[in-house]
C-alpha cells in the first residue's frame, strides 16, 4: 500500500495532509515496491524525482508544470496514480502523474481544464475508491471567503458546478480526504477546527452537518496533519498557540462516533516551542513528528517524534530525536559590498540574529545597485540559505557564485527564487 512521507509542515499517511498557512512546496510518496517519489517546488516550477535505494541516489528532475505555484496538494489512489491540484494567479488546476506497473514509474498527464477560473486558493484533493475526484478550495469571490467544493466523475475531464461547504466569513484552510467508504473534510477558521463527511453512496450534494471539533482550544492553528488508520479512525495533530510566540502539538482522534482527546494533560503531546506537525501511520501504529525551536538561538534545530503503540493504545511518554542540528548553522562570515560608496560592511552579527531588516550595506539596502555583493561564508559546507526579505526584490538579475576557499569562483543557478522575489 503506498503511503506519504510529507513535508515537515504537514503530513499524513494515506495521502491526507493540510497545513496551509505556509506554502506547501514538497511531498514524498513511498510505494509498496520501495520506490520513493519526491514532488517539490523549485521556486519556478513543480517537478518530481524518484529513488530506488531509500534516498541514497535520485533520478534527474521531471517537470510537471512551470509557473509560480503558491500552494499545491496531492493524493494517491490504489493504482498509485497521483493527482495534484494547485492554484496559479487565481484559477485552480489539476495534473495527474500516471503510474505504470510494468516500469514502476510515473509519467505526467496534462491537458486538464481549469477546475475554477479566478479568486481561489489553497486547493486540496481526494479520490473516492469508486473513482470520483473531489477538490475543495478557499474562495475569495465577492469577499465571502467560502470553502467551496467540486467533483469529477471522469478523471478530471469535466467538473460539477461549485457548491459551498462552509460559508462563514474569514480565511479557511482545509484538507479533503477519503476514509473507508466516506469522504471527509477538516478545515480551520479563526481558532476553530471543523469537520464534515459524506458516504460515497450518497448523492454528491449530501453532506452531514458541520461538526466543531475544537471550539475552546486557544489558537487552533492552520498547520495540522491527518492520518487514517486501517480501522478508519481519523487522527489529527495540530499546532496550538498558547501565547508568547509558543505552540504545542495537540492530538485528537475520531473513532467513527466521537472526537477524543488522547493524552494527559488532555490533548497535548509536546512541550512549548513545538511547530509544524507531521503525522504518519503504518495502518496501526502512528508517529507524530514536529520541529523544536531552540530558545537560545531562536532557530529550529531538531525534529522529534512520539509513537502511538496500537498494542497498548498509548503514546510514548517522552520524545525521541529523529534529527538534530537539522543542518542549520550560523554563518562564520557575512559581508556586504556597496558598489556606490565602495564600502564593505561586516554583517555577521545581524545575519545570525533574529532582528529583521538589518542585513544591509552602507546605502541601507541589501542588493540594489549593479555591482552590489553579499558574501556568505562558513567553515562547514552548506547547501541552502534561509532569508526573509523585508521587501521583496523587483527588477534586475542576481548572479550567484560559489567557492570552496574564496579564490576560484564558479557560477551556478540555485533551485530557488534567485532574485529574492518572494518571502
Amino acid at each position: 500500500k503506498p503511503y506519504i512521507i510529507d513535508s515537515p509542515e504537514t503530513s499524513a499517511s494515506y495521502g491526507y495532509s493540510a497545513g496551509l498557512s505556509s506554502p506547501k512546496d514538497r511531498i514524498m510518496y513511498r510505494s509498496d515496491t520501495g520506490k520513493i517519489m519526491f514532488i517539490y517546488f523549485t521556486g519556478t516550477k513543480l517537478v518530481f524525482k524518484t529513488s530506488t535505494d531509500e534516498g541514497a541516489n535520485w533520478s534527474s528532475n521531471t517537470d510537471i508544470v512551470t509557473g509560480v505555484l503558491p500552494y499545491f496538494d496531492s493524493c494517491i489512489d490504489s493504482s498509485k496514480n497521483i493527482y495534484i491540484v494547485y492554484a496559479y494567479n487565481g484559477p485552480v488546476y489539476l495534473h495527474k502523474l500516471t503510474y505504470s506497473s510494468g516500469s514502476d514509474s510515473w509519467s505526467v498527464t496534462s491537458g486538464y481544464p481549469k477546475i475554477v477560473n479566478s479568486q481561489y486558493n489553497w486547493p486540496t484533493v481526494a479520490k473516492e475508491s469508486g473513482g470520483r475526484i473531489w477538490v475543495a478550495y478557499y474562495s475569495g469571490k465577492n469577499s465571502t471567503y467560502n470553502l467551496c467544493i467540486k467533483y469529477s466523475d471522469d478523471d478530471g475531464a469535466t467538473w460539477s458546478s461549485e457548491t459551498d461547504l462552509h460559508t462563514t466569513g474569514g480565511y479557511v484552510y482545509a484538507k479533503i480526504f477519503a476514509f473507508g467508504n466516506k469522504i471527509a473534510c477538516i478545515y480551520q477558521q479563526s481558532s476553530y477546527l471543523m469537520f464534515k463527511w459524506r458516504n460515497n453512496s450518497d448523492s454528491p450534494s449530501t453532506w452531514q452537518d458541520e461538526y466543531y471539533i475544537l471550539t475552546s482550544l486557544a489558537g487552533a492553528d492552520s498547520d495540522f496533519s491527518i492520518a487514517v488508520t486501517s480501522d478508519n479512525n481519523i487522527w489529527v495533530l495540530l499546532d496550538s498557540y498558547i501565547g508568547g510566540g509558543n505552540y504545542k502539538e495537540y492530538i485528537l482522534m475520531y473513532n467513527g462516533t466521537y472526537w477524543l482527546k488522547f493524552t494527559n494533560p488532555a490533548g497535548y503531546l509536546s512541550a512549548n516551542n513545538s511547530f509544524s506537525p507531521c503525522l504518519i501511520t503504518d495502518g496501526s501504529n502512528l508517529w507524530a513528528l514536529w520541529k523544536v525551536r531552540n530558545t537560545s538561538t531562536n532557530v529550529f534545530d531538531s525534529i522529534v517524534y512520539k509513537k502511538y503503540n496500537a498494542g497498548t493504545s498509548t503514546w510514548d511518554g517522552s520524545t525521541t530525536a529523529l534529527a538534530t542540528s537539522l543542518g542549520i548553522i550560523n554563518f562564520d562570515k557575512v559581508y556586504l559590498w556597496d558598489s556606490v560608496t565602495s564600502v564593505i560592511s561586516d554583517k555577521i552579527t545581524e545575519a545570525n540574529n533574529v532582528t529583521t531588516s538589518d542585513v544591509i550595506n552602507a546605502s541601507n539596502v541589501m542588493l540594489s545597485a549593479v555591482g552590489d555583493e553579499i558574501i556568505f561564508g562558513s567553515s562547514t559546507k552548506f547547501n541552502n540559505i534561509f532569508y526573509t526579505p523585508g521587501v521583496v526584490g523587483a527588477g534586475g538579475v542576481v548572479a550567484w557564485e560559489y567557492s570552496a576557499g574564496g579564490t576560484n569562483w564558479t557560477s551556478f543557478s540555485p533551485e530557488a527564487t534567485t532574485n529574492f522575489t518572494s518571502y
